[in-house]
């Protein structure tokens, strides 16, 4: 049987428009519309940009065949469903399936819950992440965030230039930490944009709060992209883990690309394999160092393999300038690197 057959016996049409008329309903949608090939037009329920005249002009649909959102408005933004579930209850994905798992008044009366959890499972399997839709949204989403906190100029010592060219702001989040329980949770936000269109952002909190330390928009693409800047397949690349040590280091290291953590993807292999060198900038711990050995392996076949020579305990965005350069200029050949056995502790010196 089809992924696609697989699907559909799980969850018929009938029963998909069922739970989606249920979830606009329970979001607030007014008036909804049918319109082509299973689109259910109604005015956008997501909070971005100043949405007018939605009553008489509505300019969003939820597609139950396809289990897609989007909005032709201020916002132009669209993705899969849990995704939209994620923005209007301002939760992750995975909370947003938490909560179909608990709400048992969204799904339709004669569709047991297990049935809705099981398709969704099918459609957010982790071997088949391409199959869940890339959101975009238009950038003025951002524009609440768009300040420079001192976190990144005067505790990580980023240039302002990086900040602005990578739009990257703060804003207080609601986060749930438990059972009805919410934290105003500081974080600085770090848009991802993909093939030049804006797809969400990872978040980092400021100061512990019972938070995580990351978090992310919900369906943010990690798997199936990289945090970078546009034409970097063009030119030899340096992969790090983080997002913040490509914004970091953006001034000094233009096709810096990260991969939004040390699990690296069949699909971001594919990707680093366009490119005509790269070169292995990550953390300097266990994960990092089997991403090295797994990454460098996967790669070898397709382009020119590299090791940064990097002999402090710190990421790319911790280090000062000169010991970035100099780790990618002292960087080896793939083949003949080797965990190290010892690492230094870097030492921030007083400002």
């Amino acid at each position: 049987m089809s992924q696609d057959v697989f699907e559909q016996s799980l969850l018929p049409d009938h029963e998909k428009e069922a739970l989606c008329r249920r979830l606009l309903e329970e979001f607030g949608a007014g008036r909804i519309k049918e319109g082509g090939d299973g689109e259910l037009i109604h005015g956008c329920l997501l909070p971005f940009g100043k949405h007018s005249n939605q009553d008489r002009e509505p300019t969003a649909s939820l597609n139950y065949k396809k289990l897609v959102y989007k909005c032709l408005g201020s916002c132009n933004a669209g993705g899969g469903l849990l995704w939209f579930i994620g923005h209007c209850r301002g939760v992750s994905t995975r909370e947003a399936r938490k909560w179909l798992d608990t709400e048992t008044g969204v799904g339709p009366d004669d569709m047991p819950l297990s049935t809705l959890l099981a398709y969704f499972d099918a459609i957010y399997n982790p071997a088949q992440p391409d199959r869940v839709p890339i959101p975009h949204m238009d950038d003025s989403v951002l524009d609440p965030w768009l300040c420079i906190h001192p976190y990144l100029t005067e505790d990580r010592g980023i240039p302002e230039e990086n900040i602005r060219k990578h739009k990257v702001g703060y804003g207080v989040f609601r986060v749930p930490v438990g059972e009805d329980r919410w934290v105003e949770s500081h974080r600085i936000v770090i848009p991802h944009f993909w093939r030049g269109s804006l797809t969400g952002w990872q978040t980092r909190r400021l100061i512990k709060d019972g938070t995580p330390k990351y978090l992310a928009s919900p369906d943010l693409p990690k798997d199936q992209t990289l945090y970078c800047q546009a034409g970097w397949e063009s030119t030899p690349a340096v992969v790090v883990e983080s997002p913040m040590s490509v914004v970091a280091k953006a001034h000094l290291v233009p096709n810096m690309v990260a991969t939004f953590g040390a699990t690296v993807t069949e699909r971001q292999i594919k990707l680093l394999s366009r490119c005509r060198r790269v070169t292995l900038f990550f953390d300097n711990d266990d994960a990092g160092w089997l991403a090295t050995e797994q990454v460098g392996e996967a790669l070898e076949p397709y382009t020119d393999v590299w090791v940064a020579s990097n002999p402090w305990n710190e990421d790319a965005g911790g280090l000062p300038d000169e010991e970035v350069r100099l780790a990618i200029a002292e960087a080896v050949p793939w083949a003949l690197w080797e965990r190290p056995t010892s690492v230094a502790e870097w030492v921030k010196e007083a400002a």
